[in-house]
């Protein structure tokens, strides 16, 4: 289980168990700068993680699911959709035969209100298909895509 340590300034550790009742804290594995929203997932031949950096999300690949290589940041320019601006928070991604989704939520009206109304805390949900390019992973937002589930 890879999760965030809020005792070890937000960064993302890892935790085994073979019952899911007792577990026992491996260690750290993103100590980059604090972050939440980890997601795991095996894409392309590769385990991916994702972490919401709170300016984008930051994407580690690895082999093993153990070792992991910050690949890209992807989220982190304001979408062209309706609600599609500002970062992308708190990701969550499909795979489905050789497509991969990334679900996310904006606030796009965010700082918009200085008295901090309904607008300026209302949530977007949005989606893009992720791209594996040259062994990186990238997402345009505003290209169009098919979901296919």
């Amino acid at each position: 289980m890879w999760y965030k340590d809020e005792g070890n300034n937000s960064e993302t550790y890892c935790a085994d168990s073979s019952d899911l009742y007792n577990w026992q804290v491996i260690g750290p594995v993103i100590t980059d700068f604090p972050h939440e929203g980890v997601n795991v997932f095996q894409w392309k031949d590769s385990y991916w993680l994702i972490v919401d950096k709170w300016d984008g999300q930051a994407v580690y690949r690895s082999e093993n699911g153990q070792d992991w290589t910050y690949n890209s940041t992807i989220l982190d320019q304001d979408g062209t959709r309706p609600d599609d601006t500002g970062y992308g928070y708190h990701a969550d991604v499909l795979v489905n035969q050789d497509k991969a989704y990334i679900f996310y939520f904006t606030h796009p009206e965010r700082g918009k209100d200085p008295n901090q109304s309904y607008h300026s805390k209302r949530s977007s949900i949005q989606i893009a298909e992720l791209e594996h390019n040259n062994g990186k992973i990238i997402c345009d937002r505003n290209k169009d895509f098919r979901l296919i589930l």
